[in-house]
């Protein structure tokens, strides 16, 4: 048996620091930008509402209205005339923007309804230039408010980032020291917290937006009234974007409810566009213009009608984000625990206790991971395929997915690698019947399974793993100690065999750093020639 003393790792310099630091201010200032500008525009919009709560509501005729398609949506436009002080004026803003856009004809025809020629209503005048007057303004708080509040997450947590990684810098973290003492910045706590409450937001909105309002649609569609009606217009509409293109159904249809005539184009309830060309356009082959189809209508209001009501198990799809939302509470939870665990650091060990080996637990890690990874993935390279085939030229998002498309494969190669890994021989060793005590030796024994002979050279280690700083503000977990405690290179000793622990004191007898624990475990590595070396882990926990 061979003994070796404590062997620590030296840390990095302070180069991976900096440019861990320029990277998380490129990307939060990119991310913060991003949502600043959007706020910027919420909040002149605001701004503009707001000067309308002063104009005096004054009775108004509809002299003229109509709709007018805009690219993807439908522009509603009213002209009215109305007295102010005795004095006939005439508006054409319907809102403070002027028209007012709708994405379906159905929603724009309610207000041509609603607001048709010589129809009454009431507008707003402003009282310091009576030729302005508007007849829909809306001063709620969720108008006002919520499309600020919406993009605010976005720039605290961009900007924020900035802050937190250049303005709490210590000067522990700056000359060089390592994980003895030093408690983790306040970037370090906030930002999992952080990071953990934006994913998810984001995938309780986006799961929201695609999968509960359709199916909330969706199931009260189930009493709606069948309809025949005639399609107007059949095409597959096209949504280029900068390096994709993505495609949806546009069926405009007409029907009659009570002798009136009305006019639609929803397909289903599930808004937006995606990959597929092929599948979108045997939709619109089996619709032609001219032919019939039926369409289901809204009793209460007939403006509303759809032509799928029932999505089947594409709707589905729209859990999908809940993935972040999951990874969004994992972080969450983390951030929490490491703020709980500084509050209220752990207490001294005075013995130690040995757990079995759990062999399944890297593969099972590794294999869970990958499914996210390459679940995730696999969207996006699914919809860059479609583009390939349908004649696209998707360079940019190519190019954009070959280093994910990359870590996906490599989590495939990792999860078989590790699971030849449970075929090897193993060396199981057997956890004493007491508590382990510092300083105190304790005789522990192995046995072997399957061909040890294949095994060359065993080792047994005592290792420690923490939290190490690089010279700057980051840190990431480290192997810091290393204690070899047995070694044997006869196969024949290697079958079953006894060796002395001894804990070393000076680092498992004194008070935890509760800033920066250290993680202890006894290694068992075996060597084996051409082929996966034996690697397990059996894990010391504190008895506190």
């Amino acid at each position: 048996m061979k003994t070796k003393g404590i062997t620590m790792r030296t840390p990095r310099t302070g180069t991976g620091g900096i440019f861990g630091r320029i990277f998380a201010t490129v990307f939060g200032l990119i991310f913060g930008s991003i949502g600043l500008m959007m706020m910027v525009l919420a909040v002149r919009d605001s701004l503009q509402r707001l000067e309308t709560r002063h104009w005096v509501a004054t009775p108004c005729e509809i002299v003229e209205s109509g709709i007018t398609e805009e690219g993807e949506q439908y522009r509603f436009d009213a002209v009215f005339t109305y007295n102010y002080n005795g004095q006939s004026h005439i508006a054409r803003n319907f809102t403070h923007k002027g028209g007012l856009r709708k994405e379906r004809i159905g929603d724009a025809q309610r207000l041509l309804n609603q607001y048709a020629k010589g129809a009454g209503a009431t507008c707003h005048v402003n009282p310091a230039a009576p030729d302005e007057a508007l007849i829909l303004r809306d001063l709620s708080l969720g108008g006002l408010v919520g499309p600020v509040l919406f993009m605010l997450p976005f720039v605290l947590f961009g900007y924020g980032l900035i802050f937190l990684v250049w303005r709490f810098r210590r000067p522990e973290a700056q000359s060089g020291t390592t994980s003895s003492n030093t408690k983790p910045s306040r970037a370090a706590m906030a930002f999992p917290i952080i990071f953990g409450v934006v994913f998810i937001a984001v995938g309780l909105f986006v799961t929201c937006a695609f999968f509960v309002k359709p199916f909330l649609r969706q199931q009260v569609a189930r009493a709606w009234t069948p309809v025949e009606a005639v399609v107007e217009q059949s095409r597959v509409r096209t949504h280029s974007g900068d390096d994709s293109t993505t495609y949806s159904v546009d069926i405009t249809y007409r029907y009659r409810i009570g002798g009136r005539e009305y006019r639609g184009d929803r397909y289903h309830f599930r808004s937006g566009s995606s990959s597929g060309y092929e599948a979108k356009q045997r939709v619109v082959a089996a619709h032609p213009a001219g032919s019939t189809l039926r369409i289901y209508v809204n009793p209460a209001d007939p403006f509303d009608s759809v032509i799928v009501r029932d999505m089947g198990a594409s709707l589905y799809l729209g859990l999908l984000p809940l993935i972040f939302t999951i990874v969004g509470i994992l972080i969450l939870g983390f951030g929490i625990h490491v703020c709980r665990r500084v509050a209220h650091p752990p207490t001294g060990a005075a013995t130690w206790t040995l757990r079995p080996a759990f062999r399944a637990g890297k593969p099972l890690g590794v294999l869970l991971f990958g499914l996210f990874w390459n679940g995730i993935i696999s969207v996006f390279v699914v919809q860059c395929l479609r583009e390939w085939q349908s004649g696209g030229r998707p360079i940019g998002t190519t190019l954009f997915m070959v280093p994910f498309v990359l870590v996906g494969a490599g989590c495939i190669v990792w999860f078989f690698i590790e699971l030849l890994r449970l075929f090897n021989p193993r060396i199981i060793l057997i956890p004493p019947p007491g508590p382990i005590v510092p300083s105190l030796p304790t005789m522990l024994t192995y046995r072997s399974r399957r061909r040890i002979d294949r095994v060359t050279r065993l080792t047994i280690s005592l290792v420690g793993r923490g939290v190490e700083r690089d010279g700057g503000d980051d840190a990431s977990v480290r192997e810091l100690h290393r204690i070899v405690v047995h070694e044997q290179e006869q196969p024949l000793l290697m079958q079953e065999g006894l060796f002395r622990l001894t804990l070393p004191p000076e680092l498992m007898g004194r008070e935890p750093d509760p800033y920066n624990p250290i993680s202890w475990h006894l290694e068992v590595r075996g060597k084996i020639p051409r082929g996966l070396d034996i690697v397990e882990a059996y894990r010391l926990r504190p008895n506190r």
